[in-house]
Parts: structure tokens; C-alpha cells; sequence
């Protein structure tokens, strides 16, 4: 009796700091992927500031959207359930609901639910979580699926916990997605963009990838991302990271990690030889009086890197970057248009064959718990679609056909190719409730079995899966 006294007088007591202490929250969550997408990405005030770094503070959002965020007002101990349910016919490497975050399906019934809340403290401190239930035939189990504390210290903001963040302009991401579970990280970034010949936003992490792994065990990343908007018209994105340490690799002082950073021992094969990735997207948004957005954006980057102030590499400059030279890296090419309440995204996406594993991490490279933490479909990809939306207050419908090619660019005895179909409803019941029916077909000629999408494990055969199941959002 005791123990359940402590639990109700706990929850009773964090329920109360939050309503004496209520102050905005500083964060939109990223798995909010519709409000992202179909509400962020296409206002048409989104001119007014960067959008390629998310997750966006809720400052941000609110001048996109030229009014007050809901989610942001009146924190809340328990604040949403998320609840997706989803049955597939046949399981394999690309058995994802790549629009939310860490839907990996197993043959069968699948069930995630999510519990979120927050609470601030004197417009300072900010605390979100997530707890989720996972549950299908290879899983049964509850963990802290993201836990996050953000300080706020005038226009800077350190946050410390596990959380993910999605860099570039296109769906998904081809360095750094959401798709991916969260990890445990430390960042510092901007609170609203600086002013200076255009608006400038940054950031900077540290990430440490807790798990057990064939390469190296416990790996850590360093990430920076500038963004600038000189302009209405363009944003420029660069990124640079570093995948280093583990079990097994060398370890560094803290005044080693600027040499670690900057990489120019990464082709010695001294103690300073890591796995680098650097990479730019670029975002025009053109001004067309029949629509309300035209938008085209180009994202690169890669992972083996030739410069000529890396020792050991050839001393010349190279067309177009001068300073480096990219191989295998990944292209992202898209367009989203909108006029009145359709819409419309194309993309295009092509990942190099040593993208994501590079030289010193080649099993697991740059994934998270079986989730690859760039493009969501692996390295040696072809990946296009075609997605149409008619997008209303209370419902929208989004269609989208693609294909999926790999590997493309390996000698391999067997590849496969996917065709696939999907459409999803999204029903704004009322401001508390929303539904998301979903269905997807594929059609696989050879599929892939393999735990990552950055391995190969190809079998022959035609196969036709059926995807399908809601999500549901539940606010209190």
C-alpha cells in the first residue's frame, strides 16, 4: 500500500510544480511528424526564419505559424499517448514506419505506446520525456524513451539527456534523420536565430551511442550545423561529424578533442583516425504568384573525403568545393509545391557504398539500435517517390508511390528492388484527438533480411507485403 501511496503523492506533486511553474516549453517534439511537415515546413511565414535544424524551439514555431504553439503552453507531468498499432504480412530490412520515430515492424501485430510530458521551472529549466511501450513477437518492454533537460541562459540553450535531432531540408534527413531512436547527447544551440547579414542558427552536440555493437561498443559522435538565411529566397546548411571511440578505439584527453574534430589525421592511421563526415544543403524557396510554396533543396554528404589539408592527401584544390572532395557520399535532390490545400513532394535520394560505415566502424557504422542515423534506408540506395496531400483542417489525405533500388553501386550476385504504394488519413478529430489510418503495399523483387539497411543479407524471391494500422494522439 505504501509503495502505491508514494507513486499517486509523486505524480500528484510533479503534476503540481508543473501548473505553480507553467512557462512555455522550449521544444516541439520531432516525432510530431505531421505538425513538422504539413504545418511548419510549408508556412508561409517560414521565411522569416532558418528551418533545416530541428527540433524547433517553440519561439520558432511561433513565428512560422504566426500564433501561440498549444503544445507549448501549460506544461504537464502526463501531457499525450501516442498509440500506434500496426500489422505487416511480411518482415524485412525495411519493415519501418519511416514517418515516426523507431517504428521497426516484426511479422504480425505491432504495438507502441508513448507517453509524454514535461514541466519548466521559472522559464529557465525544461524537462521532456517519453516513456513507450514496445510489443510484438521479438520485443515486450517499457523503457525511458526520451528524457531531456534544456537550460535556457539568455539567447543559448544547453540540453543534456536522450533526444535526436534531424538536420537538411528533405523528409527525411541523409545525415541526421529522426527516424532513429533517441540517443544520449549533449548540445548547445541558439534560441532564435542571430542577425547578422542574414539570420544565422548553430549547433553543436556531443552523442554517445550506449550499446553492444560488432564493430566498436559505445561509440561517440561530435556534430556541428550552421544554418544561414541571407535571404527570403536561400538557406544554406553545412554539417561536420566525427564518429570516434568505443570499445576498442583510442581514447582522448579533453584538449585532444579540437584535433579530433577538425580531422586532418584521418588517412594517417595514427590514434586521430576516425570516421569524418562533412556535407552542405541548400534551400531555395521561389516566389510564385500561382502558388502559396515552390520550394527545391539539394542535400550532400559524404563520408570519404579527400582535402588537401588532411595530411597524406593529395596538395590541389578540387571543382566545385576547392578544399575537398567528396566520395560515396549522399545526394538528396526534392521539390515540394503547395497551392491552396494540395500539395506536393518529390525526392530523389542516392547513398554511396561506403556511406554510413566508412573504414574503422564497417558493421554497424553510423546506426543506433538498428536504425541507421542518416538516410533511413541505408547506404548503396536509389530511393525515389512521388507524395500528393490535400491537407484540410479536420481531414487530410497524403498518397505517395516510390521505388527502391540496392545495392546500386556493389558487385554483388543478387540485388532487389521495391515498388511500393502507401496512403495515409489524418483525421483532427478535435484539439484532444487525432487518428492516422495507414496502409502500404510492396512489391519486392529479392528482399533484404539483414538487421541493418547498411548490410547485405539478399534473398531471392517475389514477395508482397501489406502494411497497414493507425496512430493515434491523445492530448490531455
Amino acid at each position: 500500500m505504501l509503495k502505491y501511496t508514494s507513486k499517486i503523492f509523486t505524480i500528484t506533486f510533479l503534476t503540481g510544480i508543473t501548473k505553480v511553474f507553467a512557462v512555455d516549453n522550449l521544444f516541439i517534439p520531432l516525432n510530431d511528424f505531421n505538425f513538422y511537415n504539413y504545418n511548419l515546413n510549408l508556412s508561409n511565414l517560414s521565411s522569416l526564419g532558418t528551418t533545416t535544424l530541428k527540433p524547433f524551439t517553440c519561439e520558432k514555431a511561433k513565428v512560422f505559424l504566426n500564433k501561440e504553439i498549444n503544445y507549448c503552453k501549460d506544461p504537464k507531468f502526463i501531457k499525450r499517448v501516442y498509440e500506434d498499432i500496426y500489422y505487416t504480412s511480411f518482415e524485412n530490412t525495411f519493415s519501418i514506419i519511416p514517418e515516426y520515430t523507431a517504428l521497426k515492424l516484426a511479422k504480425g501485430f505491432n504495438n507502441f505506446s508513448t507517453l509524454e510530458g514535461d514541466f519548466s521551472l521559472h522559464d529557465v529549466l525544461n524537462f521532456q520525456y517519453q516513456l513507450r511501450y514496445s510489443n510484438n513477437s521479438k520485443t515486450n518492454e517499457v523503457n525511458l524513451f526520451k528524457a531531456t533537460f534544456s537550460l535556457k541562459l539568455d539567447n543559448t540553450i544547453l540540453t543534456f539527456g536522450k533526444d535526436n535531432i534531424k538536420v537538411g531540408p528533405s523528409k527525411y534527413g541523409n545525415l541526421l534523420s529522426a527516424v532513429n531512436p533517441p540517443y544520449y547527447q549533449i548540445r548547445i544551440q541558439n534560441l532564435k536565430p542571430l542577425e547578422f547579414h542574414g539570420l544565422w542558427d548553430w549547433l553543436f552536440m556531443y552523442g554517445y551511442l550506449k550499446e553492444d555493437r560488432l564493430d566498436h561498443s559505445n561509440p561517440s559522435l561530435f556534430f556541428l550545423r550552421l544554418d544561414y538565411k541571407p535571404n527570403e529566397l536561400l538557406e544554406i546548411g553545412i554539417n561536420r561529424m566525427i564518429l570516434f571511440g568505443g570499445e576498442g578505439r583510442p581514447t582522448y584527453k579533453f584538449y585532444e578533442y579540437p584535433k579530433v574534430f577538425i580531422g586532418t589525421n584521418e588517412t594517417t592511421g595514427n590514434r586521430f583516425d576516425n570516421d569524418s563526415y562533412l556535407g552542405y544543403d541548400i534551400k531555395l524557396n521561389i516566389p510564385i504568384d500561382k502558388v502559396d510554396t515552390f520550394q527545391i533543396y539539394y542535400e550532400n554528404n559524404a563520408t570519404d573525403l579527400e582535402s588537401p589539408l588532411k595530411k597524406g592527401d593529395p596538395k590541389k584544390l578540387y571543382f566545385p568545393l576547392l578544399i575537398v572532395k567528396f566520395h560515396d557520399n549522399a545526394h538528396t535532390l526534392g521539390l515540394r509545391v503547395k497551392k491552396d490545400k494540395y500539395y506536393l513532394n518529390w525526392e530523389y535520394t542516392s547513398t554511396g557504398k561506403t556511406m554510413y560505415i566508412n573504414h574503422n566502424y564497417p558493421y554497424e557504422g553510423l546506426s543506433y539500435k538498428g536504425f541507421i542515423l542518416g538516410y533511413p534506408y541505408g547506404r548503396s540506395v536509389v530511393h525515389s517517390f512521388i507524395e500528393f496531400g490535400i491537407i484540410e483542417n479536420e481531414f487530410s489525405n497524403f498518397f505517395e508511390i516510390g521505388y527502391l533500388k540496392q545495392p546500386v553501386d556493389i558487385n554483388t550476385n543478387i540485388g532487389l528492388k521495391d515498388y511500393y504504394f502507401k496512403y495515409r488519413l489524418i483525421w483532427a478529430y478535435n484539439k484532444k484527438v487525432s487518428l492516422s489510418p495507414y496502409i502500404k503495399i510492396d512489391k519486392f523483387v529479392n528482399y533484404n533480411l539483414s538487421y541493418l539497411a547498411n548490410q547485405f543479407d539478399i534473398i531471392p524471391g517475389n514477395k508482397t507485403a501489406i502494411t497497414t494500422g493507425v496512430s493515434i494522439l491523445w492530448n490531455f
